[in-house]
């Protein structure tokens, strides 16, 4: 409401990016995995087959996902599936206006998802600039290590931004808020082997600020700032996009 965006066409926003995201991690992961596999199952053994089993089930969450964004009817039988389950253990009160308001936020989010198909360049640009974020955020361990004047070399580089991934497939199990403890100590256990416990320990102190204090703060200030700031009247002329595509829509309510 803050940019004058209807709130249906900012969850089809959300959800793109979202599943753009998540499916070049998994895939720029996977790629990691597989262009060293025997190095990394023989020195990371003791971590390795949980990163693997984490990548699954990122994998599979990513086809959930992308099965609910290309079929909506899929997306409607599970949506109405979990009201009606939730009406019976009564934690849906009034069922039929849950299902009003889901099929009309059902109509204009499958709308969304046909006006995200139709910009193909657009899902693309978005994909190479998630993997240049993704380069870029794991090796950031590397340039810490570079600003602690620890030793590395830049063969490392490689290694570094896979055991960053390894990372981030591993907090994926850790259900505290930002995966507070669990990510330090698993930073720690991975990139020990490739530097001294004592210096893994300070990378991660910097690695730690750096990637999620910082942004905590920054993400604070500019959501206060947002907040303070006066919502924009929506045109309704505007809410209807006008780049849907005739032959999309037909093919999608089909």
């Amino acid at each position: 409401r803050k940019q004058g965006i209807p709130v249906t066409h900012s969850i089809g926003i959300l959800w793109l990016d979202f599943i753009v995201y998540q499916s070049v991690m998994t895939l720029f992961v996977l790629f990691l995995i597989l262009m060293r596999f025997s190095y990394y199952y023989t020195n990371y053994s003791q971590f390795f087959l949980i990163v693997i089993f984490g990548f699954m089930i990122s994998s599979g969450i990513i086809f959930f996902l992308w099965l609910l964004a290309s079929s909506p009817r899929f997306y409607t039988w599970i949506t109405t599936t979990g009201i009606s389950i939730g009406a019976k253990i009564h934690l849906v009160k009034d069922k039929e206006k849950t299902l009003e308001n889901l099929e009309r936020q059902l109509q204009m989010f499958s709308k969304e998802i046909v006006v995200l198909k139709t910009h193909r360049k657009m899902i693309a640009m978005l994909a190479v600039e998630d993997l240049l974020r993704l380069i870029l955020y794991y090796s950031v361990p590397y340039w810490c290590a570079l600003v602690l004047h620890i030793p590395i070399g830049p063969e490392k580089l490689l290694d570094v931004i896979a055991l960053s991934s390894f990372v981030a497939m591993v907090n994926a199990f850790l259900p505290m808020p930002g995966s507070s403890g669990g990510t330090e100590a698993t930073f720690i256990l991975m990139f020990s082997t490739i530097f001294d416990r004592a210096d893994a320990a300070s990378i991660m102190i910097l690695w730690r600020l750096v990637t999620f204090y910082q942004v905590l703060i920054i993400g604070g200030a500019v959501f206060l700032y947002a907040k303070s700031q006066k919502d924009i009247p929506i045109v309704p002329e505007e809410i209807t996009p006008r780049t849907y595509s005739t032959e999309a829509m037909k093919e999608e309510s089909k």
